[in-house]
């Protein structure tokens, strides 16, 4: 006997039709809406996608990216390191910001900032 076919799912992972039946399945506080193949998707309402989006940090992490370039800050976002202490844990830097201060070729001097949260 072969296993049930999953139902498919669009990229959030949102469930887009019932598998038994075949019917829509409704979700409280999410729109749904028929792509070109007459399937059902699941749309979040944007006020949900902006929760979403603060909830993750993502959009602070974008704020200060934009505010170390308008300094001049070359910027990375997402930079991920080995621990020093215990090379089998993974870290992450959210955003790090290089930026030349001074330089002076003849005195072999150079001047830099480097930031990082």
């Amino acid at each position: 006997m072969q296993s049930p076919v999953p139902p498919p799912r669009c990229p959030a992972g949102v469930l887009l039709e019932e598998p038994a039946t075949q019917t829509p399945v409704a979700h409280e506080g999410i729109r749904q809406s028929r792509p070109y193949d007459g399937r059902v998707v699941d749309v979040p309402e944007p006020q949900q996608i902006m929760d979403a989006l603060r909830g993750a940090g993502w959009l602070l992490e974008q704020s200060t990216a934009d505010a170390l370039s308008d300094h001049e800050f070359v910027t990375k976002l997402g930079f991920a390191y080995r621990e020093p202490q215990d090379p089998d844990i993974s870290r992450e830097l959210d955003v790090s910001g290089f930026k030349q201060v001074y330089r002076n070729e003849d005195l072999r001097i150079e001047v830099t900032a480097r930031v990082w949260s």
